[in-house]
């Protein structure tokens, strides 16, 4: 299965242009994505897929001798801040915008203060959304009005995995379809976490849904059947094609929110380099993490040896 999943083997300077959606991919995330159909639709249809996990570095040699460099999320956080700071000094008069969604009201505040130090001329916008398990129509709503108005280059997103990537899936990939019958002609949306891979006409009772002409990845993920369940036209969900720029970058980066703000620190820079970060993690936060440490680790070992052996 770890072979299935596309990394992304270039330096971040060579990100290709337009509307991106970026996650990353480590054990404890591939470990998710093993038992949750969704989040792992989600990974492989995202444009760009970082290898953020020396274990996941590791095994993707040992199994198809591919040579990866680590990309944690921290490292695509600065190289996108350092690329806006870079564009709004150009001199050719470009905005730069950057918008965190996701965190509490007081990490936000940090991220916001720390930034306009370090990166002074990038716009930084900031959103924090309720924190539940699930969010509601109108949390959504707000969600997409909010980022509508901005129009930020990048988006970050911190909600923890595999709630953000599955959120950020559905912002980017939410298709228009039409439904066309005898009563009425209005506009629905399909948020579901299948990308459709070409042109397919799909059928409900009495109703028929025709694909537009999108420009969409055409990964191996699932298509949409016609069980998926259809947002209403009555719903306050209804995103619209211009909800993110034609150029933003949709960036899932989770635990880089605290450590930006300062209210958890990263492992220093030694850890980081000899693959120890897990370890100073769990030290820090072991209630919390040491399942997805000392038992991911063993889960995610058997996972790569099964496939080793061509039953994984």
């Amino acid at each position: 299965m770890l072979k299935s999943y596309h990394l992304f083997d270039k330096p971040l300077e060579e990100l290709p242009q337009g509307k991106l959606l970026i996650t990353t991919l480590n054990e404890h995330s591939y470990n998710v994505a093993r038992k949750d159909p969704d989040f792992n639709a989600a990974l492989k249809g995202s444009e760009v897929l970082l290898p953020d996990g020396i274990s996941v570095v590791g095994a993707t040699r040992f199994l198809t001798g591919k040579k990866l460099k680590k990309i944690a999320g921290e490292d695509l956080f600065y190289f996108e801040m350092k690329r806006l700071q870079k564009q709004a000094v150009s001199g050719k008069g470009q905005a730069a915008r950057a918008m965190f969604l996701g965190s509490t009201e007081k990490v936000l505040a940090k991220i916001k203060n720390r930034a306009a130090l370090d990166f002074p001329n990038v716009e930084v916008f900031t959103y924090s959304p309720p924190y539940k398990p699930e969010f509601s129509e109108e949390d959504n709503a707000a969600m997409y009005k909010a980022i509508e108005e901005v129009q930020p280059d990048v988006l970050f997103i911190g909600m923890t995995a595999p709630k953000q990537e599955k959120w950020a899936y559905k912002l980017v990939n939410s298709l228009k379809f039409i439904v066309d019958n005898e009563e009425r002609k209005e506009e629905v949306t399909s948020l579901e976490y299948g990308v459709l891979s070409e042109e397919k006409e799909l059928k409900t009772q009495n109703s028929e849904l025709i694909t537009p002409n999108s420009q969409l990845p055409t990964h191996d993920s699932k298509l949409i059947t016609p069980n998926s369940s259809l947002r209403t036209p009555n719903s306050s969900l209804i995103p619209h094609p211009s909800t993110l720029p034609s150029n933003c970058h949709v960036c899932c980066i989770g635990a880089v929110f605290d450590f930006y703000a300062g209210t958890i620190k990263r492992a220093p820079h030694w850890m980081i380099g000899a693959g120890m970060e897990w370890l100073y993690r769990l030290e820090q936060e072991p209630k919390r993490l040491w399942r997805r440490y000392l038992i991911g680790n063993v889960k995610f070992t058997w996972a790569v040896f099964l496939e080793v052996i061509g039953i994984g």
